[in-house]
């Protein structure tokens, strides 16, 4: 099973095309995230794929790994696997998150 966490609705773009122009608005807690990861690792107890979605997910890199991190302890203690994944427009890349990204096993798309 995939969860699709939609983690922000700001980007750091206001493209003319975009589907989903940035909203100012509420952001997802880190409650709200661990519940849903709770639901889809017991809908799919063997392998949970999330990924963060936006607006632009990277304006919340410390969340992500907070998440990421939680998944792993998770995983850990129960033995379910989790795979991660961001979609981004790439602009807030730098050398530290690729870093924390690779190490995390964490995927860009």
């Amino acid at each position: 099973m995939h969860l699709t966490l939609h983690i922000t609705t700001r980007c750091n773009f206001r493209c003319d095309y975009c589907y989903s122009p940035p909203q100012a608005g509420a952001e997802m807690t880190h409650e709200v995230a661990m519940k849903a990861i709770e639901l889809a690792s017991r809908m799919s107890p063997n392998n949970t794929g999330i990924i963060f979605f936006g607006g632009e997910p990277l304006l919340r890199k410390d969340f992500i790994f907070e998440v990421i991190d939680a998944c792993s302890e998770k995983q850990r203690k129960s033995g379910r696997q989790f795979h991660c994944k961001v979609t981004t427009n790439g602009s807030l890349l730098n050398e530290a998150f690729i870093e924390s990204a690779t190490r995390s096993r964490l995927s860009m798309q």
